[in-house]
């Protein structure tokens, strides 16, 4: 009797496995698919002009004040905010940190416009980090929600490196379940702590924030270090 309970009991937990396993290849086809087959990538300089237009002179700066413990206090430093969007995360840095020098760039023509409007001892200027070279070196260069936007977020860090002589601050949508790419609306990519690996990037985990209301969501916080 105890052989024939082991074995329906290892009939059901393979079964189990096997169709839970039949699930888990038929849901990540899908979703394979459903990238494939995808529309263009919504994030232009259209979208976005349209998109920064609704607002007046403030949108959103919560993200950056949980990486304002990564730059030095009562010293000069220099900062790149990757997607500026217009300029509230710049502002914020600035106020904490008025001995920094910074930077913001966005592909919004609009949103440069509204950011040189309401602050002129911030630089900023209209860059698309997909077609156009950034200039110079930084001490730090920020990439604040806005890597999920991209297709190929791995080009964007890689261009972004070789620019930063300290670090790449990077904070994104978090999602612990899944790592790659999606199609969720403006958002074509997720992350998680498998996202990057050693020793193609030298990182830390920052940390995983709780819930910002701004964004609605979980975020990671990355630093990357430029190689030696």
């Amino acid at each position: 009797m105890d052989l024939m309970l082991k074995k329906t009991a290892k009939k059901i937990v393979s079964r189990f496995f096997a169709e839970s396993w039949r699930e888990w290849r038929i849901f990540k086809l899908y979703w394979q698919l459903k990238v494939y087959f995808a529309p263009a990538n919504p994030n232009t300089e259209y979208y976005w002009d349209a998109k920064l237009s609704k607002f007046d002179t403030f949108w959103r700066n919560e993200n950056y004040r949980h990486i304002l413990n990564l730059f030095p206090e009562n010293r000069e430093f220099s900062l790149l905010d990757i997607g500026c969007a217009l300029g509230d995360g710049c502002e914020l840095i600035q106020g904490q940190f008025p001995k920094a020098k910074i930077t913001g760039v966005d592909i919004s023509k609009t949103g440069i416009q509204k950011c040189l409007q309401k602050n002129q001892n911030i630089s900023y200027f209209v860059l698309d980090v997909l077609k156009d070279d950034l200039p110079g070196k930084y001490d730090f260069i920020s990439v604040i929600e806005t890597l999920e936007h991209f297709d190929n977020p791995f080009f964007i860090l890689d261009t972004s490196l070789p620019h930063a002589k300290k670090s790449v601050i990077v904070s994104v949508p978090y999602s612990p379940g899944y790592t790659g790419r999606i199609v969720r609306g403006e958002h074509r990519y997720a992350f998680n702590e498998k996202t990057f690996t050693a020793p193609k990037y030298n990182f830390r985990i920052v940390k995983i924030t709780g819930f910002v209301q701004s964004t609605k969501d979980k975020c990671i916080i990355f630093e990357f270090f430029p190689p030696l």
